[in-house]
């Protein structure tokens, strides 16, 4: 948080605009971190130069070709078409008026802000970087190599970004979390040992995401309070610390509770190709963070894993007969177009819900 709340401070003292790229898969306390820079921020307003703060999240954007209008609507109480906000908003940050308002714009949800010529986000990344433009950009996203897919046709180095990534947390990390949230449940050890490293290794050896450990641990609490709540005098039970805990058969109850579905058994049924397809999506998930790609990536990925097991490697149009069928299952949303090489493929389903179906964990 200090780098990140630096990073801003530093902007405002110097009169200089610019942008920080925060990127990292989900879960790993990025839009939490931000909420406490921007407390941190007002902490101390006194002792920086005035700012206004305006937060958008690109999930909550009806459409992402929405973003100027929705940005000069929270700057400036205008509602204006898409088209005349982009250029107010343009102009006002290329304007060489100096005593014009710091801004300081967080963006979470970066990713969902892609459009099909990338003109929003483009605008996000140089608007900060012109002369005199008094605005700072804070952008979150869970793809680590947005800004080089953005600028792959266009002088990247005019960027200027500064970069921070969120690791996904280890099994410790979790662990850790996971104990600090469970400290209202009275003074007692309510987990065994081995059944909160249970969770925190599955997760962490797919997507490190203290969402979902916290999920599976409060399930598992309130298998546990359901099992002691059968029994005789469970509060005297509890007050003698003869209350059962969370153990690894509980954990275990858990899981198969949560992973429990109806995309889950189909998953454990599908094809060796479609298994196969899942995977390579995995592997570049688990490498870039993002949660949309190209088919032709995934082709790539699949191809890679079957040259490596030596298995049938696929033609492009039977991987994307698999790709329709995982569509059809709602697995995977498959973009509709006409040329499927270059069609968009989004997970419909959690990473580890497809390493629990796959048996990935480990």
């Amino acid at each position: 948080m200090e780098n990140i709340f630096e990073f801003v401070a530093e902007k405002l003292i110097t009169d200089e605009g610019g942008c920080m790229y925060i990127s990292g898969v989900p879960g790993t306390g990025k839009t939490a971190t931000l909420r406490g820079v921007k407390q941190k921020l007002f902490d101390n307003s006194n002792s920086l130069p005035s700012f206004k703060f305006i937060e958008i999240n690109g999930l909550k954007l009806a459409q992402p070709d929405r973003f100027c209008s929705h940005f000069l609507l929270e700057l400036d109480g205008i509602k204006k078409s898409n088209y005349q906000a982009t250029d107010i908003l343009t102009k006002r940050f290329s304007s060489s008026i100096i005593d014009k308002e710091f801004i300081i714009l967080f963006i979470d949800e970066l990713d969902y802000l892609k459009t099909k010529n990338q003109a929003v986000l483009y605008h996000i990344f140089d608007w900060p970087n012109r002369p005199n433009s008094r605005l700072i950009v804070l952008a979150v996203a869970n793809s680590m190599d947005l800004p080089e897919k953005i600028f792959v046709n266009r002088v990247s180095s005019r960027l200027g970004l500064t970069r921070i990534l969120f690791h996904p947390y280890s099994h410790k990390e979790l662990k850790t979390i996971v104990t600090s949230r469970l400290v209202d449940l009275n003074d007692f050890e309510i987990f065994e040992s081995d059944a909160l490293e249970l969770i925190c290794r599955k997760v962490s050896a797919v997507s490190g995401d203290a969402r979902r450990v916290l999920d599976i641990a409060r399930r598992a609490v309130e298998i546990c309070l359901e099992d002691n709540s059968s029994a005789s005098n469970s509060i005297d039970r509890i007050k003698n610390d003869d209350f059962t805990k969370v153990t690894m058969r509980i954990v275990d109850k858990a899981l198969k509770e949560i992973f429990n579905s109806l995309k889950i058994n189909r998953i454990m049924r599908a094809s060796i190709q479609e298994q196969i397809f899942l995977r390579a999506f995995l592997q570049k998930y688990r490498q870039s963070g993002s949660e949309e790609y190209q088919f032709i990536d995934i082709y790539q990925a699949h191809c890679d894993i079957c040259h490596f097991e030596c298995s049938t490697v696929p033609t492009t149009t039977d991987l994307s007969k698999v790709a329709s069928n995982l569509d059809l299952n709602k697995i995977i949303l498959l973009e509709r177009s006409h040329s499927h090489l270059f069609r968009r493929i989004r997970l419909n389903i959690s990473p580890d819900d497809i390493a629990y179906a796959l048996n990935l964990e480990s």
